[in-house]
């Protein structure tokens, strides 16, 4: 058995009530969440410290903790001071007092608590008994913030002595799955990350992909990775994490992926990194790679990602435009400029436009839509049918909003 020190136990909880704030979809970051805990800490020992020099009974002192009649007690130490025979009570005191609580997404300050107590207990637990301390953990079916603590508690402590085990106990759970992967990852190198996802083919895919993303600006670690992908040919999962690797490297830094994606020999892997970044934060260079390359707009994902290149730099996004769609209009492709300026009518800030802003964009889409409906009315009618309710509307109505 492994005895738990409260110090090992603080420690070890910073990081799990990090991931457990991060998947659990909290207001703040993983790191600030983590942090978070260290109120916990034990305070040092002082003649006006009024905290029991001796824990009778430390069941008894954690439900005064949660019913808010025990303050500035050491938690870690108390949670240390529960034997195995008990856990089942203590993850009960919590279970009910969340219920009792109503505690949710609304309640946010009592839930970041709870779920800090929630997985420093479970983490004591899974140190002394994993199994049993996961299969009380998933019994949380309802509440995925409820959960998510409780699985964080044990996986963080499992990962320490038998990540193999934590990993396979877990990996056909959802949730519990996603949070076992992002911690096993954690613990493997460019070197035998490919040997250790081979240990679980079912999940090979899914592991390799994760590790890419998670180690994206580490350059050694991505060219490592790079190389290994160029020699398994016959990895089945190869195109999917070559697709994951270079969306996440777009997304940091695109200019630098896409040198490297045309360097790759890949067919697909371009056009895939440019329909990836169409939405990032750096779009506008998507969109001039793309069109100086060849790179035809198509769909709806580029339509979206103009009307967010509108948002963050207007007059530089109408250039672009105005340089590119007469080239559109003469490859017949007029469904791609009333995409286009459909696509700024209705971008998501546009509810600040002024009044002549606002007609001025209504206007332009009218006149492109009016002369294209003039040269081949069958096209220019059938776009019409697919486009936006409010734009098929305003049109059929001859411009007027």
């Amino acid at each position: 058995m492994i005895r738990t020190s409260r110090f090992t136990l603080h420690a070890l909880l910073v990081v799990a009530c990090g991931v457990a704030g991060y998947i659990a979809g909290s207001p703040a970051d993983s790191a600030a969440s983590a942090q978070r805990t260290l109120k916990w800490k034990a305070a040092p020992r002082g003649s006006d410290d009024p905290r029991p020099r001796r824990i009778e009974d430390p069941v008894q002192e954690l439900s005064r903790i949660l019913h808010g009649k025990a303050q500035k007690v050491d938690l870690l130490s108390i949670i240390s001071r529960i034997p195995a025979a008990r856990m089942p009570e203590a993850a009960r005191l919590l279970r009910d007092h969340a219920e009792a609580e109503q505690l949710d997404q609304g309640k946010w300050m009592q839930l970041q608590e709870w779920s800090e107590i929630t997985a420093a207990l479970y983490f004591h637990w899974a140190e002394i008994d994993p199994h049993a301390a996961l299969a009380d953990a998933m019994t949380y079916t309802q509440r995925r913030d409820q959960k998510i603590p409780a699985i964080s508690g044990v996986l963080t402590a499992w990962m320490r002595t038998d990540p193999d085990a934590a990993y396979r106990a877990v990996k056909d759970d959802e949730q519990s799955g996603y949070l076992a992967r992002d911690m096993i990852v954690q613990l493997w190198t460019p070197e035998n990350i490919f040997e250790n996802a081979d240990r679980y083919p079912d999940k090979r895919g899914d592991l390799l992909g994760w590790y890419a993303i998670g180690h994206i600006g580490d350059r050694a670690r991505r060219e490592i990775m790079l190389e290994e992908l160029r020699k398994r040919t016959d990895l089945k999962e190869r195109s999917w994490v070559y697709a994951l690797l270079f969306r996440a490297w777009g997304y940091n830094d695109f200019e630098a992926a896409m040198n490297a994606a045309s360097k790759e020999k890949i067919p697909w892997l371009e056009k895939q990194l440019v329909d990836d970044n169409l939405e990032g934060t750096h779009n506008s260079k998507v969109f001039r790679w793309a069109t100086a390359n060849g790179h035809v707009p198509n769909g709806p994902q580029w339509e979206k990602g103009y009307g967010f290149w509108l948002m963050n730099a207007p007059e530089e996004a109408r250039a672009w435009f105005a340089t590119e769609s007469p080239k559109w209009i003469e490859a017949g492709r007029n469904d791609l400029v009333a995409g286009f300026l459909s696509a700024e009518i209705n971008r998501p800030n546009s509810i600040l436009d002024s009044p002549p802003e606002a007609r001025a964009a209504r206007d332009a889409l009218t006149r492109h839509w009016q002369t294209w409906h003039a040269a081949d009315p069958e096209a220019a009618a059938r776009w019409l049918d697919t486009a936006p309710a409010d734009i098929s509307t305003m049109l059929r109505k001859g411009g007027t909003p």
